[in-house]
């Protein structure tokens, strides 16, 4: 059997994958986000929704 080109992309592209795996269980979690309760400031909660559009009456079918 000859390895060709096709099995040096698919033996390269199986190594990546392998890499990518074993780093994702290898390296650490990223640390927690700070919690408000301690007192540290944590991420920006969204502001209050801005109101739409009235609905017509009778909602979005249209009346005949």
């Amino acid at each position: 059997m000859r390895i060709d080109r096709y099995d040096i992309i698919g033996i390269g592209l199986l190594a990546v994958v392998a890499a990518v795996w074993i780093l994702h269980f290898a390296l650490p979690a990223p640390p927690p986000e700070p919690d408000a309760a301690q007192g540290l400031p944590g991420p920006a909660l969204p502001g209050p929704a801005l109101p739409g559009p009235a609905l017509p009456q009778g909602g979005l079918r249209p009346q005949p």
